[in-house]
């Protein structure tokens, strides 16, 4: 008779998308009554509880951008924030999954416990609890990211991260401005044009803005959908096989996709645009996806509306009156946004992760983040990342990428279940050597071609992308592979 499995207390942080999806695949392995889901805030959803700017949706289709076993009934083919955010709260409705979460619990530290093969969280009431297995689904998008812009303190108006904007903003009437040209700036602008007096988009680099193909589905479509699992399943399987193919080849400098997306983005900006000076200062110079590629039917157009401003001069300095220009300009704001993204590479912090024998998450991910498939860290025992280093896309859904990290997880999960051993971390061999692919794959992608991109660490490295398509990487994580992995036992008993 075989022994009966070995309770293993297992702490998610985080009630986002990824630790939502995490939480349904440990529940469905029957791991539900071990586990506690820690959420900084009095809410679920993550990014999409924060970011409730006008205009904030999904770049991604809505059935792709969804559970593989949670399908929805959704308006759009891209959904708009309100709609994901009800989306995950009808998954953690329908799977009873809130009574596992513990909201207004913020981490501050995770320290290991060789000795009893445990970790210690620091809660920031005072509190400490422990947990054999601790999964950080904190997300990539969490940690808003500034400009190093002098005299930010100084302005006299209403400024904020595009993630925190404000419920009670009134814009009409006012000078309002806007940083960053990125994914968030090109829905805040369309959106909002028209309220404000007049609206400045400071712009630094332009990126690649694709036609964006918007879908309303019908009353008929919505029912086949709901009521026809293969409709849904098929429609998911087309549409990734549509950007895993098409998209993925621009990021790979194919040079039939490259010249596509080229002509698709100039295409975008001559139907949108029609002043020549305007066209050029929005044409970029840089290859199609070094830096992210975007969609958008609106952008441009709202460009040209007489209340815009596009403004390519460098910003020199934040002062009381609004944004001081290198050229000796100011341009007079009463509100100013930062649209200018997160901060991919730090999203760990401010929590503290101390790993076996003092060793520092901080300090060992000091040049760049890596991980064992995106998952695992040497040194670091039963400590796993969902959505961690290399394991964004770039073309694709990143809850595919986290589905097969949280199935992969379960496998380790069983491992430690069976008491062969009370803890695993990835050999070092077999760390370094995945961090070494990542590295050199890397090379022959979009990314290598000399921009500058969000996706890279200040040393140059590139830790967000993984460098390659996603089935590759799902199938890479099919099996949890633990001929890759170091294990023992806990040195004194008890816990």
């Amino acid at each position: 008779m075989a022994n009966p499995p070995i309770p293993v207390r297992v702490a998610v942080v985080g009630a986002g998308f990824s630790g939502i999806a995490m939480a349904l695949r440990l529940k469905r392995a029957g791991l539900a009554d071990t586990m506690t889901i820690l959420e900084a805030a009095e809410d679920i959803g993550g990014t999409w509880r924060e970011n409730t700017y006008p205009g904030c949706a999904c770049d991604v289709p809505s059935h792709l951008y969804s559970l593989s076993d949670e399908p929805y009934d959704w308006p759009r083919l891209y959904a708009h924030q309100p709609v994901i955010q009800a989306y995950l709260h009808h998954i953690v409705e329908s799977h009873d999954l809130g009574r596992h979460i513990r909201f207004s619990t913020r981490v501050l530290s995770q320290t290991w416990d060789h000795a009893q093969a445990h970790w210690d969280l620091l809660l920031e009431d005072g509190e400490t609890m422990q947990a054999e297995v601790v999964i950080n689904a904190v997300g990539p998008l969490s940690t808003p990211a500034f400009p190093d812009l002098p005299g930010q303190d100084t302005f006299a108006g209403r400024s904020f991260h595009s993630s925190a904007w404000p419920a009670d903003l009134d814009l009409h009437g006012t000078r309002f401005g806007i940083i960053g040209t990125g994914a968030s700036a090109l829905q805040i602008v369309p959106a909002i044009a028209g309220q404000p007096d007049h609206l400045t988009v400071f712009q630094r680099t332009p990126a690649w803005v694709l036609p964006r193909p918007e879908y309303t589905f019908s009353r008929a479509e919505r029912w086949l959908l709901r009521n026809v699992p293969a409709a849904g399943k098929a429609l998911r399987q087309g549409i990734n096989a549509a950007v895993e193919h098409l998209v993925w080849r621009v990021l790979a400098m194919g040079e039939d996709a490259q010249a596509r997306a080229v002509a698709s983005g100039m295409w975008n900006i001559r139907h949108g645009i029609s002043d020549p000076a305007l066209r050029e200062a929005v044409t970029p110079t840089l290859a199609p996806g070094c830096k992210r590629l975007m969609f958008s039917n609106t952008w441009y157009p709202t460009l040209e509306r007489d209340d815009v401003t596009l403004e390519t001069t460098a910003i020199e300095a934040v002062t009381a009156e609004g944004v001081r220009l290198a050229d000796g300009r100011t341009a007079q704001l009463d509100v100013l946004v930062y649209g200018t993204g997160f901060d991919a590479h730090h999203f760990w912090f401010p929590m503290e992760i101390v790993g076996q024998d003092g060793r520092r998450l901080r300090e060992e991910w000091a040049d760049g983040g890596k991980a064992y498939m995106g998952t695992t860290v040497t040194g670091f025992p039963n400590l796993f990342f969902l959505l961690g280093p290399n394991t964004g896309t770039g073309h694709n859904s990143v809850m595919l990428m986290a589905e097969a990290q949280a199935d992969y997880i379960i496998g380790a999960l069983r491992f430690l279940q069976e008491g062969a051993a009370a803890w695993l971390m990835p050999t070092a061999r077999a760390y370094q050597a995945f961090a070494d692919e990542m590295a050199a794959r890397h090379d022959d992608l979009v990314w290598a071609t000399g921009c500058g991109s969000w996706y890279l660490s200040d040393s140059g490295v590139n830790d967000t992308i993984y460098p390659g398509q996603v089935r590759d990487f799902r199938r890479r994580l099919g099996r949890f592979d633990i001929e890759a992995y170091t294990s023992g036992q806990r040195v004194t008993a008890g816990a």
